[in-house]
């Protein structure tokens, strides 16, 4: 066979355009798809990144539970406060350790002792009286809060299951930090 030259309006055979030879029509390796080997791979690679990312989900998710329990004790103990001085009488909030639980009292005119709330801490929550910190177990396990928004001074530690905790401090002229 002789040479051909190519002119503008001739086609080059498939085979030098780039394409495969129609007349072999072998499969494509390239399915365009994923083999088992690459998805086993990121299968592997999501779980390691899962086993890492999971315990640190749950500290975070303890440390909340701690850090909301502690930030509603804080609202009642100036909701208290506010009480006692509204109400012009003492305002007690008075906690169960054993329980997990607190209820904020007071007396009405008629000397009727009020329940204003009670409120189970979440679970994994409790309170510390273990804790160097705790003082409020020399007053019973109460902080009292008076008809001139002063208070019984002390200190409630609270604690969740990892062993993390939070203080709310309590100064004699009812400020709670």
């Amino acid at each position: 066979q002789s040479a051909k030259n190519w002119g503008v309006g001739d086609r080059l055979p498939a085979a030098r355009r780039g394409m495969p030879d129609p007349g072999s029509r072998r499969k494509s390796s390239a399915t365009g798809g994923m083999t088992l080997i690459e998805l086993m791979t990121v299968l592997a690679i999501l779980a390691i990144a899962g086993a890492v990312a999971v315990p640190h989900m749950l500290d975070w998710r303890h440390g909340m539970r701690l850090r909301a329990a502690a930030n509603e004790i804080r609202n009642d103990f100036e909701l208290a406060r506010m009480r006692a001085v509204k109400e012009n009488t003492d305002v007690t909030v008075q906690f169960d350790p054993a329980a997990g639980l607190y209820r904020v009292t007071y007396n009405d005119d008629g000397g009727n002792v009020v329940l204003a709330k009670s409120h189970a801490l979440p679970p994994g929550i409790q309170i510390a009286t273990g804790n160097a910190a705790y003082t409020l177990d020399s007053y019973g396990h109460r902080a009292v809060f008076g008809s001139r928004g002063t208070a019984s001074p002390g200190t409630l530690v609270l604690a969740n299951s990892k062993g993390a905790t939070r203080q709310i401090v309590i100064n004699f002229l009812g400020r709670v930090d």
